[in-house]
């Protein structure tokens, strides 16, 4: 087990990682990764199973040999990329177009790059955006396969969403953002015939969505048909028309759209029913 000093020193049975004190709270987050879900770090070696952390360069490797800030930890969210590897399409994905909403700091972005794809990553979080681009300057090869757009994915033009203390973001209705003025903000928002016209995509291949609650959006939009394959994060509690937020409406809607092979299941430990919060991966 690893353990945490009161200065920003983690001890890994006999071995230390020290970082300086503006990286507390990234050592205590990969603490978490050490503990929660047992992976090994070392400032020294990389491996299949251990995580490459570099205070001095402000960095950490994953197995895979992406490199990211260590402002950029989310345990759990890289847990699900790096651990679980819940994203897991195929092998080789070169030369295969995937357009992503919800691109969160980078992670799926670059997961999908080191598998040979050309990502169009989208993200509305300018805090999140900004960690997103250091991220993928880490990684110089593969850079040249990720364009960053700070956007929306819905409706074509303007949304409002809040920003969520894990770095998270949700679109808000008019009642929200008249109570809570001090946490939303203004983003430029994308359909998927916007994305696909505006940055000439002839043969998209997967469509990845965390875009919480804005899923409601898109599932009804033609360009999904265009796609070969549709991994979706839903999240029923957050879509407005609370009549078709279920799995069978969902279900009706990719069926419709030339989809027949779909799998639904849970991407994280989280206590919330499958009914409600889950993934669909989703083919031809």
């Amino acid at each position: 087990m690893a353990h945490f000093r009161a200065t920003p020193v983690i001890l890994y049975g006999n071995k230390k990682i020290v970082f300086n004190k503006t990286q507390k709270d990234s050592a205590m987050a990969l603490l978490t990764v050490a503990n929660k879900y047992m992976i090994e770090l070392s400032d020294k070696k990389l491996t299949y199973t251990t995580w490459k952390v570099e205070p001095d360069k402000d960095t950490f490797t994953v197995p895979s040999k992406i490199r990211f800030s260590l402002n950029s930890l989310d345990p759990m969210i890289f847990a699900e990329t790096f651990i679980y590897d819940i994203h897991f399409i195929e092998h080789n994905l070169k030369n295969k177009i995937v357009v992503e909403g919800g691109a969160f700091v980078g992670d799926t972005a670059l997961y999908y790059a080191n598998k040979g794809a050309r990502v169009y990553t989208f993200e509305p979080n300018s805090v999140n955006f900004t960690k997103l681009k250091n991220n993928i300057k880490l990684n110089s090869v593969l850079s040249e396969r990720i364009t960053p757009i700070n956007a929306a994915m819905g409706k074509n033009g303007k949304l409002k969403f809040e920003i969520e203390g894990s770095g998270g973001s949700k679109s808000l209705d008019d009642t929200k953002i008249r109570s809570n003025k001090n946490n939303w903000v203004e983003t430029e928002s994308y359909s998927i015939d916007k994305i696909l016209s505006e940055y000439n995509i002839k043969k998209p291949y997967l469509l990845h969505l965390d875009i919480k609650g804005q899923e409601e959006e898109i599932i009804k939009q033609k360009g999904i048909t265009k796609f070969k394959r549709i991994r979706l994060e839903y999240s029923f509690y957050l879509w407005k028309n609370k009549d078709v937020a279920n799995l069978n409406y969902l279900i009706d809607k990719l069926q419709a759209a030339g989809y027949t092979k779909i799998r639904i299941f849970k991407h994280n430990n989280l206590e919330i029913p499958l009914e409600i919060h889950g993934t669909i991966d989703a083919s031809k």
